[in-house]
């Protein structure tokens, strides 16, 4: 999840408090950043969050903290499915700037034909690539310039199986 806000008159940095409450007891969904956007490290399956901003320099305080705001997670399964002869499938990075390059390594024991698609979070294919496997290990770029900021789901299929995994630009 990667939030974001506008940045404030004379702030240099920002707390941003994260939590499944909107009292934010503690101090574990703290984070300091000098930038408007945060990406969160891994959050729990189907909870509700909360989250605020606090700008600030090195003098005060600009405001008091922005209204609270809510996202919602859900519960995504990305894994190797029986995709025969696929022994192994890497994204990387797995978080990248928008419009970077993404590498695609495929490592197979059996040569398969299939698709690469890239799928957002309601469904829809928004880029496709017909791939021919050779055996053995095959890397392919994929560019994102076409793509906005947001949760990403690249996958294989040969008709008969699929492999997917995840991926986030910001």
């Amino acid at each position: 999840v990667v939030l974001s806000w506008e940045p404030i008159p004379n702030a240099t940095r920002y707390v941003v408090q994260v939590g499944i409450t909107s009292t934010f007891p503690g101090t574990d969904g703290n984070y300091e950043t000098t930038e408007t956007t945060l990406q969160l490290p891994e959050l729990r399956d189907n909870k509700k969050y909360f989250w605020r901003v606090r700008p600030y320099n090195l003098f005060h305080t600009c405001t008091e903290y922005t209204i609270t705001e809510t996202f919602q997670t859900t519960s995504v399964t990305t894994s190797i499915q029986t995709i025969e002869g696929l022994e192994d499938l890497s994204i990387y990075p797995t978080s990248a700037p928008t419009g970077s390059a993404i590498q695609v390594q495929l490592q197979t024991s059996k040569r398969f034909s299939g698709q690469l698609n890239i799928v957002d979070l309601t469904g829809r294919i928004l880029y496709t690539k017909d791939i021919e496997n050779s055996l053995g290990n095959q890397s392919m770029s994929i560019d994102t310039n076409t793509l906005s900021a947001g949760v990403y789901f690249v996958g294989i299929n040969d008709g008969l199986g699929q492999a997917t995994r995840r991926i986030v630009l910001y």
